[in-house]
């Protein structure tokens, strides 16, 4: 992970950086802009050779259930921010129970009422609330894989999440809420579980106030393009060339070699890649 775009001061967390109003580059490796949380005890780096799994970039974010911990952040305005949404990967290594992996709240420090949640279970279900009420859940999710989940608030109005992830899948939902709650602190990791067993990786949390989407990363794409954003990314040799580095020297490439997001790369994602650059598709 890295650079921050459209953020309510960034949150690209593959690093760790946080907040909610356009900042630049993000450090790298770090959560220390996570200005909430135990953020002394969230493993950032993951290093080359990778220590633990990351989706994109060089950074990623590990939190085990035996010792849950969170990063936070108080850049939201607090009552006046009525409209939120945010984006981040994680992957599915609960083996048992579940967690809530992602609150935003009414205060500083993940304090007040709760306004939103997604809780994730070792079975299979990402259930997304809004006021403390569930208003959709994404099931057939499976294990030891990445997904990203990208959510949206307009207070008194309406809510949305979109799940993509393990290649292939998707899952949508949208509607209307009464609910008009603003948000102070959003927070990332294992916030509470339920006999959680395992552990959890995350990458690439970013958030916004626009009303646009964000958006999810090409998978299999290993070198990044451009400024980075999203729009910018083009499959080419380069992502064969960086993804088979990867493989063979554990450097890790700058955007995702992982193309089948099974949390691993190897041979069957540089032939994956292969067959994308030479044939347009996976």
């Amino acid at each position: 992970m890295k650079r921050n775009s459209r953020t309510l001061k960034g949150l690209a967390l593959g690093v760790a950086v946080c907040a909610m109003a356009g900042t630049g580059v993000a450090e790298a490796c770090s959560v220390a802009a996570w200005t909430a949380g135990n953020t002394t005890a969230a493993a950032a780096n993951a290093g080359s050779p990778p220590t633990f799994r990351r989706y994109y970039g060089l950074c990623g974010l590990t939190v085990s259930a035996a010792s849950p911990v969170v990063v936070g952040d108080n850049s939201p305005a607090g009552a006046a921010e009525t409209t939120y949404r945010s984006r981040f990967y994680f992957y599915t290594g609960l083996t048992a129970g579940s967690a809530v992996v992602f609150r935003a709240s009414a205060s500083d420090d993940n304090g007040g009422a709760e306004v939103l949640s997604l809780n994730y279970s070792s079975t299979g279900s990402l259930a997304y609330s809004v006021g403390g009420s569930t208003v959709a859940t994404a099931t057939g999710l499976a294990a030891n894989k990445w997904y990203a989940v990208e959510i949206s608030y307009v207070g008194g109005a309406t809510y949305s999440i979109s799940v993509r992830g393990n290649q292939t899948y998707t899952f949508s939902n949208n509607g209307a809420t009464a609910f008009n709650t603003g948000i102070g602190s959003h927070t990332l990791g294992i916030v509470s579980n339920t006999g959680a067993a395992g552990s959890i990786q995350f990458d690439e949390f970013e958030a916004s106030r626009a009303t646009t989407a964000i958006g999810f990363y090409p998978r299999g794409n290993a070198r990044v393009d451009g400024t980075g954003a999203i729009a910018d990314q083009n499959y080419d040799i380069f992502d064969f060339i960086d993804a088979a580095r990867e493989l063979q020297t554990a450097v890790l490439a700058s955007g995702n070699s992982d193309a089948d997001e099974d949390g691993d790369v190897d041979v069957f994602d540089i032939i994956a890649i292969a067959r994308r650059v030479q044939l347009g598709s996976f």
